[in-house]
C-alpha cells in the first residue's frame, strides 16, 4: 500500500472494511507508515495494523534494498520501499500515483497489471456488498460540509472524480 491511498481509504472511512471484504492480504511498509504524518491518520492504520487487517512488513534482503535505494532518487520512499517489496514478493501495489517517474518504474518493475488503484479496490469491495456506494456519497457529502481549507476542497474534488471512476466500473 502506497501512503495516498492509505490516507484516502482513511478519508472515507473505509480502511477497516476494505481489507476484511476483498480477499487480499494488505502490507504496508515502514517507509509509507512514515510518510503517514497527521496524529488521527496515524492512530487509525495502527490500530488497523494492532487489528492485523494490514500486515507491517520491512525490506530486508539486499535486492531490495539495492532497488530500494535506486528508486530514492527519482522516487519518495514510500513509493520506493512498495515498489521493491512489490517485486521481490510477487505482490500488487495499491497507489493512486500517476506520475511520470513511478509509472516509468511500475512498467519497468512490476508491470502495470500488478497495480491496483483505489477506486479499482473499492469496486472490489462494493461488489462484496460490504460497503455500498451510497456509503461512499454519504461520507463524502459529510466531508463536503466539514470543508474549511483548501487542502479541504481540494480533497472533496478529488473524492468526487474517485466516485466517478467507481460509478464508471460498476
Amino acid at each position: 500500500m502506497d501512503a495516498n491511498s492509505v490516507i484516502d481509504l482513511i478519508k472515507l472511512d473505509v480502511l477497516p472494511v476494505v481489507p476484511k471484504a476483498s480477499g487480499y492480504v494488505f502490507l504496508i511498509t515502514e517507509e509509507v507508515t512514515s510518510e503517514i504524518k497527521w496524529d488521527k491518520q496515524r492512530n487509525v492504520l495502527q490500530k488497523i495494523i494492532n487489528a492485523r487487517l494490514i500486515w507491517r512488513v520491512s525490506l530486508n534482503d539486499i535486492e531490495e534494498l539495492k532497488l530500494f535505494s535506486e528508486l530514492t532518487t527519482t522516487l519518495d520512499i514510500g513509493e520506493a520501499a512498495s515498489l521493491a517489496y512489490a517485486r521481490y514478493h510477487n505482490c500488487y501495489i495499491l497507489s493512486d500515483e500517476n506520475n511520470r517517474a513511478f509509472m516509468r518504474e511500475v512498467r519497468r518493475i512490476i508491470t502495470e497489471h500488478r497495480l491496483k488503484r483505489t477506486p479499482e479496490l473499492l469496486v472490489e469491495t462494493i461488489r462484496t456488498r460490504s460497503l455500498s456506494l451510497s456509503d461512499l456519497k454519504r461520507r463524502i457529502d459529510y466531508l463536503r460540509k466539514k470543508v474549511s481549507t483548501q487542502r479541504d476542497a481540494d480533497d472533496i474534488c478529488h473524492f468526487e472524480n474517485v466516485l466517478k471512476e467507481i460509478e464508471r466500473m460498476l
